[in-house]
């Protein structure tokens, strides 16, 4: 099983990046091109001898490159060992033991050539055994003639940093460098061999892997103006079965596949569906739909078995098959319901003595028992070059993923590029009838691609006026943008009892170095200070960390001011003159756009406006995020 990976320089990938994964369910997450795939295609190259060109470029050619993949390979130490010397270890011996097996991959410039070494070390005896190939790739093809063909070496050294089990955190340093420095030095003539052992040991970690990618075509819709005959798609069916490689494999298959297994979890992703595949003569697979009302059992083809369907079988047989220990998935969820991936869901978290990593784009992945196992990959713009940098960050690292315990709005984080934190639900309520009368009616003071910026946010509430620094420390290494829309005296403390109307603190928020500014205003009355220069100078600091107040103080105060003027209509929406906050969770969508109308005019929804007009031309100065 795979359990550890740390590369740096690969593709987009500049900086060294560690990942641990736990038995049963990782998960990784983030935005289109921000190196998901990648990832796969790393894992996957530290096994097979083919080539992908997905990971054969470097961030920087100049310099090396590294990738490091650590197995639990206690279930087939016996036959590593077979792999190794067949002359003496003449059948796979039993072990039951666990160890470890790392996969070593070297992008190495030398004098103008660009060499390739694959590594593979695992403990044996009382030291660590070491097999080397050293080659040379030109147009993702290993050269086997010339001056550069494939050297092997064989040696030993006394232990390797990365093969202990206690070293959860592979950080960039000297105890990495020390092993490859070790490694390095194995590739002597001394230890020269004339056979690759190294992919031969590989090719055993390899029957315990599979990953799976979505197939992209050039027409994999269909579409009300097709010309194509029924002649066509009959034979449309007829490909798609041929192609059908998983299905084709294992579908009925006993030697490879626990068919038990496979049919249960089949039914539990697809439940209350009923659905039965069968693999018949001419390699022609048949799938029989049952139907309780009325009861009848119908066969439709494969292009005719609804989305999810097809995707949770393959699923299926895959964790069912007899080798697998590390499985990789693509979007399994393809065309699945919600509900179908909720169960997909439970199924993956129910296996231990698996590896599953399961690249996504659906939010339906993440809830509070795979928070902590979510990998989020990140895509930024080098500031010097129009190059992407790639990261990856883990939310097990993070202290602040624990302290988020509302699901939805996790949710909203890992999969928005901006978020718009509000302090309870009538203020979420609230400002999504402001920004849906905006998207429907505009407003004067913006423009078109003000409004798409604006309505680009998520909301999210946060139910505490100190919670957002949270938030906001949560979402700056996923580059996500996080706005914060807070009351008053998030802010601006009054006096609680002698002088209400006073100030006792202005409370800049942290690390903005601005707290002494205010303090001559500590005794004095609030209206003065919110109409005098250092309010304005209050709200630019507060702009600078994506944060607005409530001028007025919170949010009736604001609906309350801005209908002072006109009492029968606020009568008319509140049924008196004073505003109830909680009447607005009840109010129907007329209502709610009677209200947003209103509230449009007034300066402070202005002001919040040409906050967020601020906010995005800031955006557009530094550019820093695609």
């Amino acid at each position: 099983m795979l359990r550890q990976m740390c590369f740096k320089n690969f593709v987009h990938f500049k900086e060294h990046q560690s990942l641990n994964f736990c038995p049963g369910i990782n998960i990784l997450v983030g935005q289109n091109s921000s190196g998901k795939t990648s990832i796969l295609e790393m894992i996957r190259r530290c096994m097979t001898k083919r080539i992908n060109n997905h990971v054969t470029s470097s961030y920087d050619e100049m310099k090396q490159a590294y990738l490091v993949c650590r197995f639990n390979i206690g279930s087939c130490y016996g036959e590593v060992l077979h792999a190794l010397e067949e002359a003496t270890v003449v059948q796979p011996v039993e072990f039951t033991g666990t160890t470890s097996l790392l996969s070593v991959v070297q992008k190495i410039p030398e004098s103008g050539v660009i060499f390739w070494r694959k590594s593979v070390c695992f403990r044996r005896n009382d030291n660590v055994t070491v097999l080397v190939v050293k080659y040379v790739v030109k147009d993702d093809n290993i050269m086997y003639n010339g001056d550069h063909t494939p050297e092997y070496f064989r040696g030993e050294v006394k232990d390797l940093w990365m093969l202990n089990d206690d070293n959860h955190n592979w950080k960039e340093g000297n105890d990495i460098e020390k092993d490859f420095s070790k490694i390095d030095h194995v590739s002597t003539d001394e230890n020269r061999i004339d056979s690759n052992l190294c992919e031969k040991v590989l090719d055993v970690i390899e029957k315990q892997y599979v990953s799976t990618t979505p197939m992209r075509s050039i027409n994999p819709i269909q579409w009300s103006r097709s010309q194509q005959k029924s002649s066509d798609e009959s034979q449309g069916c007829k490909e798609a079965v041929e192609k059908a490689e998983i299905l084709q494999t294992l579908l009925g298959n006993v030697a490879e596949v626990n068919l038990d297994k496979s049919e249960q979890i089949f039914d539990q992703i697809t439940c209350p569906l009923v659905y039965k595949f069968h693999r018949i003569e001419d390699k022609n697979i048949i799938i029989e739909h049952r139907n309780d009302d009325p009861p009848e059992t119908k066969r439709v083809p494969l292009l005719k078995t609804p989305e999810g369907v097809i995707e949770a079988q393959q699923l299926a047989l895959l964790l069912a098959h007899k080798e697998f220990l590390t499985l990789c998935f693509e979007e399994p969820d393809r065309g699945m319901h919600p509900k179908m991936i909720e169960q997909l869901l439970q199924v993956l978290i129910e296996e231990e003595n698996k590896t599953y990593l399961v690249v996504t784009h659906s939010p339906y992945f993440i809830n509070n028992t795979t928070a902590k196992l979510t990998h989020v990959c990140v895509r930024r713009k080098h500031r010097d070059v129009s190059k992407s940098v790639h990261n990856v960050h883990s939310l097990a690292n993070s202290e602040n993923v624990h302290k988020i315990t509302d699901t939805d709005g996790l949710k909203k984080i890992l999969f928005s590029s901006r978020i718009l934190c509000v302090e309870g639900k009538t203020d979420k309520i609230f400002i999504e009838a402001i920004f849906e009368f905006i998207r429907n009616h505009g407003h004067g003071c913006l423009s078109k691609e003000n409004i798409q910026f604006i309505l680009g946010h998520q909301i999210i509430v946060q139910n505490s006026n100190t919670f957002q620094e949270v938030i906001q420390s949560f979402c700056c290494p996923l580059n996500v943008e996080c706005i914060v829309l807070l009351d008053r005296d998030a802010v601006i403390r009054l006096e609680s009892r002698t002088n209400p109307r006073s100030i006792r603190e202005i409370r800049v928020l942290e690390n903005s170095g601005k707290q002494d500014m205010f303090n001559s205003w500590k005794g004095k009355p609030v209206k003065d200070f919110l109409k005098s220069e250092d309010y304005k100078k209050l709200s630019d600091c507060l702009e600078m960390k994506n944060t607005f107040i409530w001028k007025q103080g919170n949010l009736e105060e604001t609906i309350q001011s801005a209908y002072s003027q006109k009492k029968e209509l606020l009568t008319k929406v509140f049924g008196s003159e004073s505003v109830r906050k909680t009447l607005i969770c009840s109010f129907d969508r007329t209502k709610l756009t009677e209200l947003a109308c209103e509230m449009c005019q007034s300066e402070e929804i202005k002001s919040l406006l040409e906050f967020f007009k601020s906010i995005q031309r800031r955006d557009q100065r530094t550019n820093t995020a695609f």
